[in-house]
């Protein structure tokens, strides 16, 4: 007689949050792109790898590089957006 001590699908919770662990990051990382260059920061892309990279290693560090951020960011003045012609 086998007798199973586990019941499920495997990888079931795991296949619905690891798109949600990975998609998280990215649409902050996107998100401080975008604002940087509004704020005409030119070095926006780093920000952007810097964030998205360390969102992923941690919560803490993550945050810590948004806070950064917006530390940096609060020093520049906002940019017009220009219309794409």
């Amino acid at each position: 007689m086998v007798v199973t001590l586990q019941v499920g699908v495997p990888g079931g919770i795991e296949l619905i949050l690891l798109p949600v662990l990975l998609l998280v990051p990215l649409i902050v990382a996107y998100w401080v792109y975008r604002d940087a260059t509004r704020y005409g920061i030119s070095y926006a892309p780093a920000w952007a790898l810097a964030t998205f990279a360390l969102l992923l290693a941690g919560v803490v560090p993550g945050l810590l590089t948004l806070v950064a951020y917006l530390v940096v960011r609060e020093k520049r003045s906002v940019r017009p957006i220009r219309p794409v012609a």
